[in-house]
């Protein structure tokens, strides 16, 4: 795939119809990921995970997105057969595409998300330069003045046994947030059998009556699936 590169706009040169019937020729994205063909694992060709640009979001209709977010799948990416791609010269607006993305979200999602979809407009009622800051920074400024650290909570990824002490449903405390990061979103700081470790806020949950404050936990992990 010495062709198409991590960070660089791609257009669907060819013909290339989803699971409902929708010739996606046309439209554009930028790469994300890159998937190397592997007979091993019954992977046969080269894949590419893009996310959609902007310009492409406003050209789908709303069925789109609601038959994603029914099929518990993306709608603001997708992968795609590296052979039907062709990269092109555009730049991406990263600001543009994440307020693009909250904007599809509010219009479409939002009302039907109950009490974390309240805490989700509290999140984003600030006025703010869309040029300067992303959703992601509302997210990090809401919380940090939101939460009363520190934070009861559990940790709820299924980490692998090789990534270190933390798995699944231990019991650790959120003593306050490391910024964000483009990928990971906003960053944990948190405390388990008195070492610190750093990983993503998402990763953890205040559910089950362990804090108050897990409210606001809950609803960000909520948002954050919403406009992947």
């Amino acid at each position: 795939m010495e062709n198409i590169q991590i960070g660089k706009v791609v257009i669907v040169r060819d013909s290339f119809l989803t699971e409902n019937e929708r010739d996606l020729k046309g439209q554009k994205g930028i790469v994300r990921m890159l998937y190397d063909a592997d007979p091993t694992d019954e992977q046969t060709r080269d894949e590419v995970m893009v996310e959609w640009t902007p310009e492409t979001l406003d050209g789908f209709e709303d069925d789109y997105f609601y038959d994603a977010f029914d099929q518990e799948v993306s709608w603001t990416s997708y992968i795609l057969p590296a052979e039907v791609l062709e990269q092109t010269d555009e730049k991406l607006d990263e600001f543009e595409l994440a307020w693009k993305k909250q904007e599809i979200f509010t219009r479409l999602f939002l009302d039907g998300l109950g009490r974390e979809g309240k805490l989700i407009i509290k999140a984003f009622e600030k006025p703010v330069d869309p040029a300067v800051k992303m959703p992601m920074d509302c997210w990090l400024d809401y919380l940090n003045e939101s939460l009363r650290f520190p934070v009861k909570c559990k940790v709820c990824f299924p980490y692998d046994e090789e990534d270190g002490p933390l798995q699944e449903n231990c019991r650790v405390s959120l003593t306050g947030l490391n910024g964000v990061d483009r990928n990971l979103g906003v960053l944990a700081e948190v405390e388990y059998h008195g070492k610190p470790y750093i990983l993503p806020l998402q990763d953890l949950t205040g559910g089950d009556g362990y804090s108050k404050d897990g409210k606001y936990l809950d609803a960000y992990g909520l948002w954050l699936v919403c406009i992947s």
